[in-house]
Parts: structure tokens; C-alpha cells; sequence
């Protein structure tokens, strides 16, 4: 397994590193970088770093990311912000979760990773939590974040907008789900489920596709049910369009790996060269493929 250490930036960044914990994802790989305490519940609040706590500001940052930077470049300057120590020695990659239109998590996200990615040398992945574009300031501090991230990161977007359709409209309720879809995310990265099978992606594969930068694509296709390849074709491509995550238009796919988990009885339905997947993305230079048996359903995920 790719050892991950999660650090939930921001309100919305907490929420969904907090939502990672309970899932099963352990705490002590997990912590939380706000500017208030009021978003962290007790239990949680030995694993945060409040920054600017020192100032004489009122707790938060009302969506002005110059004060977030400000904040947190003082108090790592100061000394009061230490971030060298914050992967252990074999942590493979960190990931920073955070939404783009907040003051908090947006200003800091970008420091963050800079530091880490070219001071600590850990390889850096950020999860950015689109909004639902309902103020100019969230959508400026959308643009910023974006304009402001290395390319030397790996990049994951997850829309929360396109979860209304699902959720009656109810925001809550489609960042629950957003936040849901990050835990999936991070049990893939990891290969939380991956098992030895006929054919295995190892550990160093994995690896190499957690750390390739660039925009990731993160997907799972419910296979359980198909009788024949062109029903397994569909599965994906359907899984594909009606992602979560933001699109993209490139087809520039570095790497491809593919995992297929599905049991004996449906091998002859799918196309093992998933091809279907290498037609949306590109071509990749390297491709990985797993194949493992079970018993209970089938899925195809990739990254």
C-alpha cells in the first residue's frame, strides 16, 4: 500500500479530512491547518494547526485570501508554524485538501504545498473542492488558487455542483456526497482493496502513478451486472461521463493503471486492454493493469 499523510486545509478541507478519519483512515495520518478553531470539533483539535492564532485579528479569514497568506507566512516565518516534521520518513506523498473559494484553505493550500514539495521533498497531491459559483469572491478565489498551484503537483477536482442533480439541490447534502468521493479517492491512491492476483500492479507501480504530476483522473465503474463486452464498454464510458470530478479536454495521460476486480464468471466480458479508458485520456507512456478475483460483485477503477 502508498502511504498517504492527508492535510485538510480550510473549513471545507476539515470537513473532508475529518470525514476521512471516520471512514476508518487513520488520525495520526491525518492534520487539520485553519484559521479558526470554531470549524474543528473537539475531538479532532489535538491534530490541528491554528495559524494566526497569535494575531490580533478575529478568528477566520471572510474569504479574503491575502489575509490567509499573510497569517500563515508570519507564523512560519516567526517560527510559530513548523512544517518540516510534518510527513513521517516513509510517507510516499501528501495530499492537501481544500476548497477553492474560502480565504482560508485557498490562501494556504499553494504555501503549503511549496514548502513541502521543496523543503521536506515529499511529493505533494492537491484535492481541490470546486464550489457551486454562487459569488464573485468564491469564483475569484477559485481562478487565484488554480493560477497559484506548481505543476510540478498532482491535481485532483472534485465539482460539488454536480452533485445537486443527485441531492434535490440540497448543499449539504452534495458536499457530504463531494466529501465521500474524496474518502474513495484516497482508498484508491492508497490501494486500500488491492489483493495479489492473476496480474498485479506492485507496490512501486502504484506508486509511480500516485506521484506523477499533473491533472488525475480518479474513476470506478460498477461491472457486476454485465453479459457481454459491449454492456462493459458502456459501464465505463457512462462512469467516465458522468464523473464528479471537473472536467478535462486534454488526452495527455502520462500513466494509466487500471484494477479489475471482478469474479471468474464474467472474464469473458471484459476487455482487460481497456482500451475504453486509454480512448478518453490519451495514450499514456506507461500503462499498469491488476487483475484480481472476487466474489462479491465487480469494478474497474483507474487512475
Amino acid at each position: 500500500m502508498i502511504k498517504l499523510k492527508v492535510i485538510g486545509a480550510g473549513a471545507a478541507g476539515n470537513k473532508a479530512a475529518i470525514n476521512l478519519a471516520n471512514k476508518g483512515f487513520n488520525i495520526k495520518d491525518i492534520t487539520l491547518i485553519n484559521s479558526t478553531l470554531k470549524d474543528i470539533p473537539e475531538q479532532f483539535r489535538d491534530n490541528a494547526i491554528i495559524f494566526g492564532a497569535k494575531s490580533d485579528r478575529l478568528g477566520g479569514c471572510g474569504k479574503e485570501r491575502d489575509i490567509g497568506k499573510k497569517l500563515i507566512l508570519h507564523d512560519m516565518k516567526a517560527g510559530i508554524i513548523n512544517f518540516d516534521g510534518i510527513a513521517d520518513p516513509d510517507t510516499n506523498a501528501v495530499v492537501i485538501v481544500s476548497s477553492t473559494e474560502g480565504g482560508s484553505g485557498s490562501a494556504i493550500t499553494p504555501i503549503i504545498a511549496k514548502y513541502i514539495k521543496e523543503v521536506v521533498g515529499v511529493p505533494v497531491i492537491v484535492c481541490l473542492l470546486f464550489g457551486f459559483n454562487s459569488d464573485v469572491r468564491g469564483m475569484q478565489n477559485t481562478i487565484e488558487i488554480c493560477q497559484e498551484l506548481s505543476e510540478d503537483y498532482g491535481i485532483i477536482g472534485i465539482s460539488n455542483n454536480k452533485f445537486l442533480d443527485n441531492t434535490a439541490n440540497n448543499k449539504l447534502k452534495a458536499e457530504s456526497s463531494a466529501n465521500n468521493l474524496f474518502v474513495e479517492i484516497i482508498e484508491t491512491l492508497t490501494g486500500k482493496y488491492i489483493v495479489p492476483g492473476s496480474q498485479n500492479i506492485d507496490d512501486t507501480d502504484l506508486y509511480k502513478l500516485v506521484v506523477t504530476p499533473g491533472y488525475m483522473n480518479i474513476g470506478r465503474a460498477n461491472i457486476s451486472k454485465i453479459k457481454n463486452i459491449d454492456q462493459f464498454n458502456k459501464s465505463i464510458a457512462d462512469a467516465i461521463d458522468n464523473s464528479k470530478l471537473i472536467d478535462i479536454s486534454t488526452k495527455g495521460a502520462k500513466r494509466i493503471g487500471v484494477i479489475f476486480n471482478a469474479p471468474d464468471s464474467i472474464y469473458d466480458y471484459i476487455d482487460f486492454s481497456a482500451e475504453t479508458i486509454s480512448q478518453e485520456f490519451g495514450l499514456p507512456y506507461e500503462m499498469y493493469s491488476h487483475v484480481q478475483n472476487t466474489d462479491n460483485g465487480g469494478y474497474v477503477e483507474w487512475i
